[in-house]
C-alpha cells in the first residue's frame, strides 16, 4: 500500500508539473506556427518580439485606379515591447483635403479597446510608415481593426473597412531580408561607392546663379526599409560635390559654411553670391555681387563697401538660419578624414564633409535605427580613386 501511495504522489506531482510548466509557457502566449523553407531562414531571424504581418490590407477607396501598391491601408509588422505594443502600417487611401480625416478602432473578441490608454479611437495620417500603440495581448488572441474617413465638421463617416487578425495565422517571423546581392558601384567625382540598385536612383549636376566656377555633381539613393517581411521606401543617402573655389581647408570650409548658414541661411560656400535687397513688403527690389570674403565679412558683422555704397548684414534679405553642431572628426570609407555634424533643429540626419582634389563633398545619411546598417555599409565603402 505505501508503495502505491508513493507513486500516486509522485503521479500527481507529475500531474501539476507538467500543467505548471504549460499555464507559464501561455501567460506570455505561444508564437505564432512557423513554418520554416530552409536552415538559413532560422539563421535571418533577428528580430525578437517582431512580427511580420501576412496579407492585410483594407480599402477606404474600392474604385480608387492607382497601382496596387500605393492603394489601401497595409498593415505591415507587429512588435512587442515592454510596456505595450506596436502595429506598423501606411495608409494610401487618403486625401488632403482638410475636410476630412482618419481614425482607427481596434477591439479584442469582446469588443472591448485595445487601444494604449483605453481609448475608443486613434487619429492617424496617410502617406507614411507610421504606428499605432496597444496593450500587450497575448499572441493567441484575435483583434477587430477598423479604419475611418470622417468629415471634419460633422465628424460623420464617410468611408470605413474593417478586417479581423488573426495572431495565430496571421503573424510570422520576422526574416531579415538581404538586399546586398543588388550591390553596384556608384562613382560621383573622384570617390567610389557602393550601393543597392533601384530605378529611383538619382544622379546629376550642379551649378551656381553668379559663379561660373562653382560646379559639381550630386546623387540621391533611396533606401528601402524592412518592416515585417516588407521593404519600402523610405530614406535617402545623399551625396555631392562642388569645386572649393576659395581653396579651402576641411576645418577653414565647416567653420565658414556654419557662419553663412547661422546669419543668412543656405547660401553655400561660393566665390561669388548675388545677395537681395528687398523693400517693406518683401519684394525683391536689387541684388548686390559680392565675393566670398564679403559674405564673411557680413556674417562676422562688419560692413563693406560696393559702388559707393556701404551695407552690413541687415542690409540683406536673411533666409532661415540653421545652426550647424559639429559633432567630431572621423575616418570613413577607405580613410577618408571628414568632419561629422548635424543641425541643431533636425537630429534625423547626420552630415559629412570631406575635401579631396579641389572639390568639398558632403553626405547626408538617415540616423532612423532601422537603416544603420544599409548608411553604415554605403560609408564603409566610400574610397578615393587614385
Amino acid at each position: 500500500m505505501k508503495i502505491k501511495k508513493i507513486l500516486l504522489i509522485l503521479l500527481i506531482f507529475l500531474i501539476i508539473s507538467i500543467l505548471f510548466i504549460y499555464l507559464y509557457i501561455n501567460k506570455i502566449g505561444h508564437k505564432p506556427n512557423l513554418n520554416y523553407n530552409n536552415e538559413n531562414e532560422m539563421e535571418n531571424i533577428l528580430y525578437e518580439n517582431e512580427y511580420s504581418i501576412k496579407n492585410k490590407k483594407l480599402y477606404l477607396y474600392k474604385d480608387e485606379e492607382n497601382l496596387e501598391d500605393y492603394r489601401g491601408m497595409k498593415l505591415l509588422e507587429y512588435k512587442v515591447l515592454d510596456e505595450y505594443s506596436e502595429i506598423y502600417y501606411i495608409l494610401y487611401d487618403y486625401t488632403t483635403e482638410p475636410s476630412f480625416y482618419y481614425t482607427v478602432e481596434i477591439t479584442d473578441d469582446s469588443g472591448n479597446s485595445i487601444l494604449q490608454d483605453g481609448k475608443k479611437e486613434d487619429k492617424i495620417f496617410g502617406g507614411t510608415i507610421s504606428t499605432i500603440r496597444l496593450e500587450k495581448i497575448d499572441l493567441n488572441s484575435k483583434i477587430n481593426f477598423s479604419v475611418f474617413e470622417k468629415n471634419e465638421v460633422t465628424n460623420q463617416t464617410v468611408n470605413s473597412e474593417k478586417i479581423q487578425i488573426d495572431f495565430a495565422n496571421d503573424l510570422e517571423e520576422k526574416i531579415k531580408i538581404d538586399q546586398t546581392s543588388n550591390l553596384i558601384d556608384g562613382f560621383l567625382g573622384d570617390i567610389k561607392f557602393k550601393y543597392i540598385d533601384s530605378e529611383d536612383v538619382y544622379f546629376g549636376t550642379t551649378s551656381h546663379a553668379y559663379s561660373t566656377d562653382l560646379v559639381g555633381e550630386n546623387a540621391s539613393i533611396p533606401i528601402k526599409v524592412q518592416y515585417g517581411n516588407y521593404l519600402l521606401p523610405q530614406e535617402h543617402i545623399e551625396i555631392s560635390y562642388e569645386r572649393n573655389v576659395n581653396s579651402l581647408s576641411l576645418e577653414e570650409a565647416f567653420e565658414s559654411l556654419s557662419i553663412i548658414n547661422n546669419n543668412f541661411g543656405q547660401y553655400g560656400l561660393s566665390d561669388v553670391y548675388g545677395m537681395p535687397i528687398e523693400d517693406n513688403e518683401k519684394n525683391v527690389i536689387d541684388t548686390v555681387i559680392i565675393n566670398f570674403e564679403d559674405m564673411i565679412n557680413l556674417c562676422s558683422g562688419l560692413s563693406i563697401e560696393k559702388d559707393g555704397k556701404t551695407y552690413t548684414k541687415n542690409s540683406f534679405a536673411q533666409y532661415d538660419n540653421v545652426l550647424m553642431v559639429k559633432d567630431k572628426n572621423v575616418k570613413i570609407g577607405s580613410k577618408i578624414n571628414a568632419i561629422k555634424y548635424y543641425f541643431d533643429e533636425d537630429k534625423d540626419y547626420d552630415y559629412y564633409m570631406f575635401i579631396y582634389n579641389e572639390n568639398i563633398y558632403e553626405i547626408k545619411t538617415p540616423t532612423y535605427e532601422r537603416v544603420h546598417e544599409d548608411v553604415q555599409n554605403f560609408l564603409d565603402s566610400l574610397e578615393i580613386i587614385e
